[in-house]
């Protein structure tokens, strides 16, 4: 028996052990339940002050008024309430914004909180009574705007599979917007572009609704406009063409060498089969070669319509001019 004391004694300690800790816990949630019963009861007990800050915005704006004062995002409101509802109010990080009727105010140029704090009241929750704010006056400086009708001008930039390219320029719908501003600065405004964007068109793009430039004070109408791209296959060919000569003196012959250049042109692929070298004319002008020159280039005079010269080859020719007898 005496062998088997000390594991006696240490089951009873462990026991011992285990019922003062479950006490201590007991002890700790009572307290902490005490400590926030007393804290609730405190800030319920009696009325506080708190400042916080609220979004402001001026609504009910007409379209044609444009303001000139910078308005606050925001203002401080000193309020008053139970501990509770302040609490409550501090933690509130999407709290209501505070909006200045423009129809009622704009005409004194300005909004002042002394005698109006029920616009100021109504962003406050339950419980939470406003006081006063700050800055004390918003200011609601504003110009009457005029509108101007101008075209659009087009920024954007594009890129199409290598075989395919534009038939004709994007157009636009509408094709013109209506600008509101002061009229002193709307008076150098001749047109609107659209945003600079740079579009990967495929050969199904067909129309874009792309949106217009911003610039303040400025208001666009529509913000937006559809544009319409109408992207055909292309295809390339080389071709030898002869150069022409044009006012030439009758006493004088203008020899080029070489006579012929090649030149490569990108065409719709519909038009391929119907080109030739007579729907091509390069010409050099004599009255517009310079003689301390040993070579002229020759000028394009005539090309199919959506046709384009890549290269031509020599893009120099040199000339000799000869006085005939």
């Amino acid at each position: 028996m005496i062998r088997h004391l000390p594991k006696g004694l240490t089951r009873r300690l462990k026991t011992v052990r285990e019922a003062s800790r479950t006490q201590w816990v007991t002890v700790t949630v009572s307290f902490l339940s005490a400590v926030t019963l007393w804290f609730l009861v405190t800030l319920n007990s009696r009325e506080y002050q708190a400042r916080l800050d609220y979004p402001l915005k001026v609504v009910y704006v007409p379209e044609d008024v444009m303001m000139t004062s910078e308005i606050p995002p925001s203002v401080t409101v000193t309020s008053k309430g139970s501990g509770t509802s302040l609490l409550s109010e501090y933690f509130n990080f999407n709290r209501d914004t505070i909006r200045i009727d423009f129809r009622k105010h704009g005409s004194a140029g300005s909004f002042n909180y002394r005698g109006n704090l029920q616009v100021i009241q109504e962003a406050m929750p339950l419980g939470v009574e406003a006081i006063k704010i700050s800055p004390e006056v918003i200011p609601l400086a504003y110009e009457t705007r005029i509108s101007k009708k101008v075209p659009v001008v087009n920024a954007l930039e594009w890129t199409l599979p290598e075989t395919y390219r534009l038939a004709v320029p994007p157009s636009f719908e509408p094709d013109s917007v209506k600008v509101l501003g002061p009229k002193n600065l709307l008076k150098g405004v001749k047109s609107w572009k659209t945003q600079s964007l740079n579009l990967e068109l495929t050969p199904e793009t067909r129309i874009k609704n792309i949106r217009l430039d911003t610039l303040a004070p400025f208001k666009v109408i529509p913000s937006s406009v559809l544009v319409t791209f109408q992207p055909i296959p292309y295809t390339e060919t080389d071709l030898e063409i002869r150069i022409t000569r044009k006012n030439v003196p009758d006493n004088m012959s203008l020899q080029l060498f070489p006579e012929t250049v090649k030149v490569r042109v990108s065409i719709p692929f519909e038009k391929f089969s119907s080109l030739d070298e007579s729907d091509i004319k390069l010409e050099v002008d004599y009255n517009r070669i310079n003689p301390r020159n040993s070579f002229v280039i020759p000028q394009v005079r005539k090309l199919p319509a959506m046709a384009e010269i890549l290269f031509m080859q020599p893009e120099k020719v040199e000339f000799l001019i000869v006085q005939e007898k």
